[in-house]
């Protein structure tokens, strides 16, 4: 490991897992910046006005979202700062994709996977679906109605496979996760 190469903090996991929540609070630890697709998407809705726009543009915006992600994570990986970037990153689409660009950037990568329990993620996306918490631009409350939807909202998303040691951090129970070990790791991590 060499001290000048660029290091990323990689978070993905199922929605709702606690993906934003968990970067955030490394960020604020760390005083280092962090970049979500979701925060990209709310930008972008605001900025296009999105209660008009048409289902598919809505979800044109969601790829969009993750090609701006990959820009920015291009951008920071030519930098000496930590970065910490989250997303509901699928295997199939992304694993190529983002072990590519560690390769090229020769980066370190402490990579955490939010697992937790199907019953978790449907309760919490249900609840956040009616809250005031989340923007309306990703329309939950509508997503929460289709059941091919719900039915693979945990399923589907399962640890990329690229290429580093993946941190499985359970966040089934938000009362009883272990930040301090977590962010122990963490701070060995960005040392090296």
């Amino acid at each position: 490991m060499n001290k000048n190469n660029p290091k990323l903090i990689l978070i993905s996991g199922p929605p709702a897992s606690g993906k934003t929540t968990l970067s955030k609070k490394i960020a604020e630890r760390f005083a280092l910046p962090v970049f979500g697709s979701d925060a990209i998407k709310e930008v972008m809705y605001d900025g296009l006005q999105w209660k008009g726009l048409a289902e598919k543009t809505l979800k044109d915006m969601g790829k969009t979202s993750f090609e701006l992600l990959y820009y920015v994570l291009q951008s920071c990986l030519k930098s000496p700062i930590a970065t910490v970037v989250e997303g509901n990153f699928h295997p199939d689409w992304n694993n190529e994709r983002i072990k590519t660009m560690i390769s090229e950037n020769s980066a370190e990568v402490f990579y955490i996977y939010c697992r937790t329990n199907k019953e978790a993620v449907e309760k919490r996306f249900k609840e956040r679906a009616v809250s005031n918490s989340r923007h309306l631009g990703h329309r939950d409350a509508i997503k929460m109605h289709d059941k091919k939807f719900m039915q693979n909202l945990h399923e589907v998303n399962q640890p990329l496979e690229i290429g580093v040691d993946v941190f499985e951090f359970d966040t089934t129970d938000f009362g009883k996760v272990d930040h301090e070990k977590l962010f122990e790791k963490i701070n060995n991590f960005l040392k090296k």
